[in-house]
């Protein structure tokens, strides 16, 4: 019996040390593990924490409950200010006028809008208007009428320029409001315009070019063909006035071009006016040639004898008509294929036409011009011819 008691003193006493031992040797185990794998994250993860900037901490307040004030806030009876200019804003009255067809109707019949075709703008306070000629159409004098104050008043007589494509008209009215011309040298690309199509209805606009696109044929030299590009115009249509900031006009709807509107300058409009009032005509130097403006023409290969600027002077194949008229003040002083790039001091660099530029001169004038010839500098003087190129409108 003893004898047992000794074995399993024994047996559990190695079952305890066997014990023990797995017990030493798992935390020599973890203790590796943890030296050679956890503890150098554990050091990078201090570092990281120690590199982040110091933070303090706030205690929490409670704000005190505050008492709501309820306000009312004021209409104020300031009018919207309005994205065009004071010089539109205070005018009393608008100098831009709507043409009708006149008809019979019954007393007190209001104005039909389908009788509506164009817009004019008053340039005299005693009746005369401007518009285009694309605007007046093939309408006879006796049909139109212009609404003035509410009214329909007749027009009393009606002139059309053949050198501006402007119609002028002279309405039975009195007290129009009027306002100044812009020069045509004066407008440049990316100035802002406001188109008036009808009264007071103004809508801002941009100055796109300073000159269209000009006729892939050659043009008269007595004949303005100049026009400006402004953009959109959605509600406009012909005869419809472009006003500068400060309310004067720079020109007239004439035609859509693209997306753009091509407008008449007012500097043709202002000369053929002033005439007009003088003398009841309106009368225009002649030069007698055809031109195409090489500022607007392409080439596919460099010409030796051709600039890059001035009036290259070219027939019209397709009207037959010569590039120096025969019978004209420039006969046997200038040729077909000259280029005529100085009138004067006016150099022509593409911004205006030639026939614009001559409207500069008097009929009757002297005028120095120089250019090239086959390539060659040549300098004549030519004295400018006259013509009428004001008709009536019946």
């Amino acid at each position: 019996m003893a004898r047992e008691k000794g074995i399993n003193r024994s047996l559990w006493l190695t079952v305890g040390l066997a014990g023990v031992g797995g017990v030493l040797g798992g935390l020599v185990s973890g203790w590796l593990v943890f030296a050679q794998a956890v503890r150098p994250e554990l050091d990078r993860l201090e570092r990281t924490i120690e590199s982040w900037p110091a933070t303090g901490t706030r205690p929490i307040v409670t704000p005190e409950p505050e008492t709501l004030t309820i306000e009312v806030i004021p209409f104020e009876s300031r009018p919207l200010a309005p994205a065009y200019t004071a010089a539109f804003a205070e005018r009393r009255a608008s100098g831009v006028l709507t043409l009708v067809r006149r008809v019979r109707t019954t007393p007190g019949e209001p104005v039909a809008p389908e009788r509506e075709f164009g817009s004019a703008v008053a340039v005299t306070s005693d009746g005369w208007l401007v518009t285009t000629d694309a605007a007046f159409g093939d309408v006879r004098l006796a049909d139109l009428g212009v609404i003035v104050s509410g009214r329909v008043l007749p027009i009393e007589r009606g002139i059309r320029d053949a050198s501006t494509g402007v119609v002028y008209l002279k309405a039975a009215a009195s007290g129009l409001p009027t306002a100044g011309f812009v020069r045509s040298a004066d407008v440049v690309a990316g100035a802002p315009v406001w188109v008036e199509s009808r009264p007071r209805q103004l809508a801002p606009e941009i100055v796109l070019a300073v000159r269209a696109r000009p006729s892939a044929d050659p043009i008269s030299s007595e004949v303005a063909a100049r026009r400006f590009l402004v953009s959109g115009a959605t509600e406009g249509h012909p005869g419809s006035a472009v006003w500068d900031g400060a309310g004067r006009l720079v020109g007239l709807l004439e035609s859509e071009d693209g997306g753009a509107w091509r407008v008449i300058p007012a500097g043709p409009v202002a000369s053929g006016l002033s005439q007009l009032l003088a003398t009841g005509e309106i009368r225009r130097p002649v030069l007698g040639v055809r031109a195409l403006d090489l500022a607007a023409l392409s080439f596919d290969a460099a010409t030796a004898t051709l600039p890059t600027l001035g009036a290259w002077l070219r027939a019209d194949r397709k009207l037959g008509l010569p590039a120096v008229a025969p019978r004209g003040p420039s006969a046997g002083l200038l040729q077909e294929d000259d280029v005529i790039e100085r009138l004067e001091r006016d150099i022509l660099d593409g911004t205006a036409d030639l026939g614009e530029r001559l409207f500069d001169f008097r009929p009757g004038a002297s005028v120095n011009i120089s250019g090239r010839r086959n390539g060659t500098a040549f300098q004549t003087q030519v004295t400018l011819g006259s013509d009428v190129t004001s008709e009536s409108i019946r």
